[in-house]
């Protein structure tokens, strides 16, 4: 019996000591990564960063984006999803099937942090840069509209 306890203490202290000593290896630097800085030196990034903008507009043609007819009398839909919760009256704020305020409050940070940074690229003329920094002023303005919605 004394024999297992020892056992059991020795693995539990091999754990400890691989745990303790292995914090060194987690703490790296990713090579493979852009800083804010790399995105908007360059193009092609710049363009990148602005189509991420526009992936933070609601997808209108989705039940799940848009579960309002389901969810009112206008229809009866016979499949589950996250709108039964409403009709039935389980939906409070700690289980709210369809949170998109969060996304849209990050598509206008981003949306925001573009104009502010789009004049650094060399790459671009001016004309271009006016242009990238109208599109990302659209899709804030558009956010902000379907927050209010």
């Amino acid at each position: 019996m004394r024999r297992i306890y020892k056992t059991k203490f020795l693995v539990w202290f091999l754990a400890a000591t691989l745990v303790a000593t292995s914090c060194d290896i987690l703490d790296v630097e990713l090579d493979d990564r852009l800083t804010m800085d790399m995105v908007f030196e360059k193009r092609q990034t710049v363009e990148s960063f602005l189509n991420h903008i526009y992936s933070f507009t609601p997808q209108e043609w989705i039940h799940d984006e848009t579960p309002w007819v389901p969810a009112s009398d206008e229809a009866d839909f016979v499949y589950r999803r996250g709108y039964h919760s409403i009709n039935s009256g389980n939906w409070d704020p700690g289980s709210a099937p369809f949170h998109k305020w969060s996304r849209y409050y990050q598509g206008i940070r981003n949306a925001s942090y573009f104009m502010a940074r789009v004049h650094e690229c060399e790459e671009l003329t001016n004309a271009q840069i006016a242009t990238m920094r109208a599109e990302a002023r659209f899709l804030r303005a558009y956010l902000y509209f379907n927050l209010i919605r």
